[in-house]
Parts: structure tokens; sequence; C-alpha cells
């Protein structure tokens, strides 16, 4: 049937037949049809014009045969992308497939913006990285890694990373992570790095830095609970209130 359509020259209208109505669904079903039609018409060329994407992540898989082939943000892969995908990961190939994305994929799928089945076969084991604002005690050490990369790859000697410098990296939030960082590095070892002159990237700024994220460590952990949050602490309710609003921190962010 699916063979049918794709061939089809008509309008088609899809249906799901059944109630009740499940998100995705129709999309899913034309998203296949699509990528039917186009593996048909690959197939009647006997792949000579097999260009683009699809070569690539063909190309991709083959020279990661008996490896790990790693994908990144997958959640922003094309529908078409993503059954081509999927035939990649049903097929005989020993290619592990490692993929990453800054969304959350069970929802994308129960949306219907992401393949239900790919999803499932991605989803074997979860590994969580926590954004740099969660573990700021490696923010130096990763800094003191890029800009010795930094360094070497420019043929530049190493400059020396002050306690200002540190202190400047551990009062910033770094919503871009690790890739913000690199970046940050790479001025720094170009001599391209401002400091800035607020009077807040010393002691008082670490700390204030340290203070934030231990309030919404413990916002995050229970789940927007303020009162838990603030017993994990130590903390009056009081005074838990007090921080929140001089850090400008909302309980009801960290709520599910």
């Amino acid at each position: 049937v699916l063979e049918q359509l794709a061939k089809c020259t008509h309008k088609v209208i899809f249906d799901s037949g059944y109630e009740p109505f499940e998100i995705g669904v129709l999309q899913q079903a034309a998203d296949l049809v699509l990528h039917r039609a186009d593996c048909i018409w690959l197939s009647d060329l006997n792949w000579r014009r097999l260009t683009g994407w699809r070569r690539s992540l063909a190309e991709a898989f083959d020279s990661a045969e008996g490896g790990s082939i790693f994908i990144e943000e997958v959640s922003e892969l094309t529908p078409a992308t993503q059954w081509a995908l999927q035939d990649l990961m049903d097929g005989d190939g020993t290619a592990r497939v490692l993929a990453g994305t800054h969304r959350d994929l069970g929802a994308e799928t129960s949306a219907g913006r992401f393949h239900a089945e790919l999803f499932l076969r991605l989803d074997a084991m979860r590994l969580r990285i926590p954004a740099l604002r969660e573990r700021p005690e490696d923010i130096p050490v990763l800094f003191r890694s890029y800009v010795a990369q930094a360094c070497e790859q420019a043929a530049l000697p190493e400059p020396p990373i002050t306690p200002q410098v540190v202190a400047h990296l551990m009062a910033q939030d770094w919503p871009g992570n690790s890739r913000a960082l690199m970046n940050a590095a790479m001025r720094f070892s170009l001599g391209l790095m401002e400091l800035g002159e607020d009077g807040e990237t010393g002691l008082a700024g670490q700390l204030a830095r340290v203070e934030r994220t231990l309030l919404e460590d413990a916002l995050r952990r229970h789940q927007g609970n303020a009162t838990l949050a603030a017993q994990t602490l130590v903390l009056p309710r009081k005074t838990f209130y007090d921080k929140l609003a001089r850090y400008g921190i909302r309980p009801e962010d960290f709520r599910a």
C-alpha cells in the first residue's frame, strides 16, 4: 500500500481510522510514504544519483562499521532523515549509534515531532551530562584544558591563569556550556578576553555563584518544592525566600 501511495500522482488524505486519535500518527504515516517514495525513486536509478545527506548518512555508517557513530542534536533531524536513520539501524550493520540532544526526546515523541520507533531504538541507555552551571567545580579544570589545546593548535605560549581569571569564569552562568567555555579559552589564549571591572569577580562573586548553584540544585532535587529545599539547606523559610528573591530564582521554574 505504501509503495502504491508513493507512486500515486493524486492528492492523498490520511485518516487514522480509529479513536481516540493519537498525536503524531498521521504525520509519521505521511513521512513514511515520502521516505518510501524517495527510496523507490533512488532504487529505479540503481542509487547512481544518491547525493546529499542520504549518502553522507549511509557512508558514515559504513565508515563506523564495527565501531561507533555519534549523531549530534538528533532531535533536529528532519522526518525523512529520521526514517532513513531508522532504516540504517534496522540493517545488518554493526555500528553502535550514540545520539545527543538538548531536548526531551520523550516529550518530542509524544508531541509527534520525533519518530517513535527511532526513539525506542535510541533509548536503550541514557546518559545525562549536567550543564556547567550544575558543576561549577569543573569550570577551571575544563578551561585550563581548553587553553592548553588552543595554545598548542596556535603555537602560542600558555598565558598564566590567575585567580582573577578563575573568579571571572566562576561568576558566569555559561548558557552555552562547554562550547562557550571553549570559545572563552580561545579568546583568552589570544589575549582577547575581557575580565570586566564590576567588582563581582572576586571572592564575593565566587561565593554568590556557589550559593546560587546550591539553591537551584536543592529546588531541582525537590522539583520546585521550596519547603523541602529549605529543609535540605537547613535554612529558615524566610531566609530561603530572601535568597531566592536576591538571585531572581522562582521555585515554579523547577516543577515538572
